[in-house]
């Protein structure tokens, strides 16, 4: 209760992160705390983005993806797998379902880092995938990697196609982080 309670209150005063941490601690104590849980809830559609709710949601597409990251583990033997701006980490979950040996997702934002991390350990995930929370651009071999990665998947393309930085990134990544 008292975890909730203090949540409330840095909610209040515009601290959302720091509320997060408290709503979600009062979820490990009792998992069955129903405004905990609203409470989570609810500020994690404050701070997610909406545009990744109509993504998340879209059938196709995740089927598309979902097929293609089984194609190139499964039958072109892609076994290390990079995930750049993971954010929710479905396709780093993709690739652990497809059986990859070893998968890396990075994503720049705090909240959608913490969200992929609950997402591994719903999924029991966790051991199989390393989050790191920084940009695919300031990755190194072997500081973040033990080795180059035979697959590379990244959805960083916006509306416009060339935002988010999808040019330099895919380019760091083909000459730094890609077999």
């Amino acid at each position: 209760l008292l975890h909730n309670d203090m949540g409330s209150r840095l909610y209040g005063m515009g601290h959302y992160r720091e509320a997060m941490g408290y709503f979600r601690k009062a979820m490990d104590i009792d998992s069955d705390f129903i405004r905990a849980r609203e409470n989570l809830d609810g500020i994690s559609n404050l701070l997610v983005e909406r545009w990744h709710f109509r993504m998340l949601n879209d059938f196709e597409r995740n089927r598309a993806f979902q097929c293609a990251v089984e194609r190139a583990v499964r039958v072109h033997g892609c076994c290390t797998v990079l995930d750049i701006g993971c954010g929710t980490g479905i396709l780093s979950m993709f690739a652990c379902k497809a059986g990859a040996n070893q998968v890396f997702a990075c994503d720049l934002s705090e909240t959608m880092c913490e969200i992929a991390t609950q997402a591994f350990k719903t999924n029991s995930m966790s051991d199989h995938i390393t989050l790191h929370h920084m940009m695919s651009t300031d990755m190194t071999v072997p500081e973040h990697l033990p080795e180059r990665v035979s697959l590379v998947v990244t959805e960083t393309v916006d509306a416009g196609l060339l935002g988010e930085g999808i040019v330099p990134t895919v380019r760091h990544a083909w000459m730094q982080l890609l077999l």
